[in-house]
């Protein structure tokens, strides 16, 4: 039989602790902070800001929403059923014809951006916001007027 050769853990490591666990970050003293002349910094979200869209998560209304009636302007097809939230839903699909994920990721959150300014023409129903390859070359504009004709016309 040949020897094993058994590697032990450096002291002082991030695994030093007893049982395994990791010490806890320190965060810099109050005093070492630093703000800028204008002041505290602002919030990416402010509180005037637009309003919060939510995931649809439940299979149930997914499924009716794959069965819904699609409306399609330009690269996007958006699909809405009635939903008793008191926020609106929104469920993305970007298909892989679309581009790699990198691709399929920007169109996405492009797409996030644009529901999340139309938020309170969304309320009491569930949307299902698609959108193919010629979405990426769009700008965002372009992209928001597709996405605000196809909504219309399903508020309808």
């Amino acid at each position: 039989m040949g020897s094993a050769t058994v590697c032990r853990p450096k002291q002082g490591g991030p695994f030093s602790q007893p049982g395994g666990v990791r010490a806890a970050p320190v965060s810099p003293p109050e005093s070492t902070l630093t703000l800028s002349s204008e002041g505290p910094a602002v919030s990416a979200r402010p509180e005037d800001g637009p309003a919060r869209v939510h995931r649809v998560g439940d299979r149930t209304t997914q499924l009716a929403l794959r069965s819904a009636r699609r409306v399609r302007r330009g690269p996007v097809t958006v699909s809405a059923v009635p939903d008793a939230s008191a926020t609106p839903r929104v469920s993305y699909s970007v298909g892989r014809r679309s581009g790699g994920a990198v691709q399929r990721n920007r169109i996405r959150r492009r797409l996030r951006a644009v529901m999340s300014e139309m938020a309170p023409s969304l309320e009491g129903r569930a949307w299902l916001v698609g959108a193919g390859a010629d979405a990426a070359d769009l700008e965002f504009r372009e992209l928001s007027a597709h996405c605000s004709a196809a909504v219309e016309v399903l508020s309808r």
